[in-house]
């Protein structure tokens, strides 16, 4: 599978982990700034990891990962609210 390009502001790339990066080390002709604007991000499926182009490198994005601990978290300060909640109505 190659990477598919998804079209927006910035550009993003699906597909698997052993595809190549988009990067002037990709391509016969040099990449220009404008065309892999920072932000632009890689998607692999096969991994569930989303890569994030700085401008200088490309990183690994963990902010879902880091979205859902702090969703999780919410999730249990919450139960422990509805459960002091009952106690104090019994």
């Amino acid at each position: 599978m190659a990477l598919k390009q998804i079209t927006g502001p910035t550009k993003r790339w699906i597909g698997l982990s052993t595809d190549e990066f988009p990067s002037s080390r990709a391509l016969n002709d040099p990449v220009r700034d404008q065309d892999l604007p920072p932000g632009s991000t890689v998607l692999h499926v096969d991994t569930d990891k989303t890569w994030r182009w700085t401008g200088e490198r490309w990183v690994v994005d963990d902010t879902s990962e880091r979205l859902m601990r702090l969703l999780a978290n919410i999730d249990d300060h919450l139960a422990r609210l509805v459960e002091l909640a009952d106690t104090k109505r019994d």
